[in-house]
């Protein structure tokens, strides 16, 4: 699975993909290969459960856990440093928050509960 990317993937944390060969895999676009705890590798031999279950696929979790946390600090920063620039890019940040807010009531879910590790870096600029 490719972490170069800079944006956070929820599919392996919801779901599998078995190719037509039965191969389980987190997702169509990954190369990773669950097999099950005892070293199954394809969907014939073991149920979807075992490699739901597996210690393959906890571990490669386990791993995205940690790449987001390392992601979401180094972001951190940068967002405190773009709260701190000139008023003009003050703006720019003002229309992602009415942008949030008029997303939040199309999906009916609120910003300040999905991140609230963000939100409370932005709640001064957001309410």
């Amino acid at each position: 699975m490719n972490t170069s990317c800079q944006t956070r993937c929820v599919i392996p944390y919801l779901n599998v993909t078995v190719s037509p060969n039965g191969r389980v895999s987190p997702c169509c676009m990954s190369t990773k290969q669950f097999k099950t705890d005892k070293n199954y590798k394809y969907l014939y031999e073991a149920p979807l459960v075992d490699f739901w279950n597996s210690d393959s696929r906890k571990m490669m979790i386990a791993n995205l856990d940690k790449y987001n946390v390392d992601l979401w600090n180094e972001s951190k920063f940068e967002i405190i440093k773009f709260l701190n620039l000139p008023s003009s890019s003050r703006e720019t940040l003002i229309k992602f928050i009415e942008e949030i807010k008029l997303r939040d009531n199309l999906r009916n879910e609120s910003f300040r509960e999905v991140f609230p590790e963000l939100y409370q870096l932005l709640k001064d600029v957001y309410e």
